[in-house]
């Protein structure tokens, strides 16, 4: 069965309880992959390329946001998705290649607060 955008952001919520340092890290990845997928599947849809420019696919598609390409969502959403991809992000980063740094619970519940946030914009868009 295919993966979703949501399912990432479930997995990331299932790790709520959770104060063990991979549990943490795994949080914040799976609740960042959950934002970005379906912001990505949002700008693919939208048959408007993200711009080359800057970084990888992650910045190119947070630019793509924060340059309110999307004609069909308005530009304070856009703004709003950038910022929270941004944060989710760099949370990401830190947890995925910071290994010789403990990771709070803090970050765990900031980066599934930016998955939600962004589900929330999206899914009020459309």
């Amino acid at each position: 069965m295919p993966v979703t955008a949501d399912d990432f952001l479930k997995s990331a919520l299932s790790f709520e309880d959770c104060r063990h340092e991979m549990t943490l890290r795994n949080r914040v990845s799976r609740a960042y992959y959950g934002a970005y997928l379906l912001a990505r599947d949002v700008q693919i849809a939208s048959k408007i390329k993200a711009p080359n420019g800057r970084g990888g696919v992650h910045a190119q598609l947070i630019d793509y946001y924060r340059q309110e390409m999307n004609p069909e969502m308005g530009s304070v959403s856009q703004r709003e998705i950038a910022g929270l991809l941004s944060m989710a992000k760099v949370l990401r980063t830190k947890a995925d290649y910071k290994l010789n740094i403990l990771i709070p619970a803090s970050d765990g519940s900031t980066a599934v607060r930016c998955a939600q946030d962004v589900h929330l914009i999206i899914k009020n868009h459309g």
